[in-house]
């Protein structure tokens, strides 16, 4: 390894090294880890709505012994906006971004659980999105 700073941080995504390069603070590093690393919740394949093998995101075990990705908390909200329309969940995900732009009073347990619900209201669009196009 070359290091040539003190503390160096590295992170690896599909065995590929890359440099941590933002502040140190443990909000930022929270923040970076939630954004970046922590297995994201795919609701369509907890839900039962797509296959294993078209899920995209790792598994994490539940202690039930099933696999999920996603809490029981993000799959009610889930459950939720997959009965919405495109143009309600596109709104909500507008909202939630413009919460995410300002939200330096706000806790990084709450700023997570935003991304959260705007990746999900993404992962529903895509899926119902590339559904239609499958039926077309």
């Amino acid at each position: 390894y070359h290091i040539t700073k003190y503390p160096t941080l590295r992170y690896y995504i599909d065995g590929t090294e890359y440099d941590y390069d933002d502040a140190l603070s443990i909000e930022s590093l929270r923040e970076f880890v939630d954004a970046n690393l922590v297995v994201q919740c795919n609701p369509l394949f907890d839900l039962g709505l797509i296959r294993r093998d078209e899920r995209k995101t790792s598994l994490k075990s539940q202690s039930n012994g099933e696999s999920t990705t996603c809490s029981q908390r993000a799959l009610n909200f889930a459950k939720k906006w997959i009965e919405k329309t495109l143009n309600e969940r596109e709104k909500e995900s507008e909202r939630l971004e413009g919460l995410l732009a300002k939200s330096d009073s706000t806790t990084a347990e709450l700023r997570s659980w935003m991304r959260e619900r705007r990746d999900m209201l993404k992962v529903i669009g895509d899926h119902q999105l590339h559904s239609s196009s499958d039926e077309l």
